[in-house]
């Protein structure tokens, strides 16, 4: 059983609802008011053809937040969580619950950019050092 909130787009909402009732998936007409009153609750849909709609009523973990945006918050604690996170998106974790794709990606690109960031910033400190080393060579000679 699945959840559809007709309040994100009427018109749209309104003609996927008749749909659903002429293909029989809404049962009665009595199961949803189209005043405007409404609009803002959600009305039950009863598909039994489709059970993968019951997969995703249920909450997702870490206080609703989800795996992936919960690594991406604690990466920037510590950053190694970002490619625990980016291995979870390239396995393609989300295949178990699509709404974790978003969280995954966004930490799988903190990942490429901490990577970039902490590979100019050693390759800077590197010739820094050398600089410096060839600098206090030279004054010795």
């Amino acid at each position: 059983m699945g959840f559809f909130s007709p309040h994100s787009r009427f018109d749209s909402a309104m003609s996927y609802l008749e749909m659903l009732r002429s293909s029989k998936v809404l049962g009665n007409s009595d199961e949803f008011c189209q005043c405007q009153a409404c609009l803002g609750r959600y009305t039950l849909l009863a598909d039994e053809e489709n059970p993968r709609l019951a997969m995703f009523e249920r909450r997702l973990p870490f206080f609703g937040c989800g795996i992936g945006w919960c690594c991406f918050l604690l990466g920037f604690l510590c950053p190694l969580i970002w490619y625990i996170a980016a291995l979870l998106y390239y396995c393609k974790y989300y295949n178990r619950d699509p709404r974790e794709r978003p969280g995954l990606a966004a930490s799988a690109f903190l990942a490429v950019i901490f990577t970039a960031a902490t590979i100019v910033t050693l390759s800077v400190l590197l010739i820094m050092c050398t600089q410096k080393r060839l600098n206090s060579c030279a004054c010795l000679g």
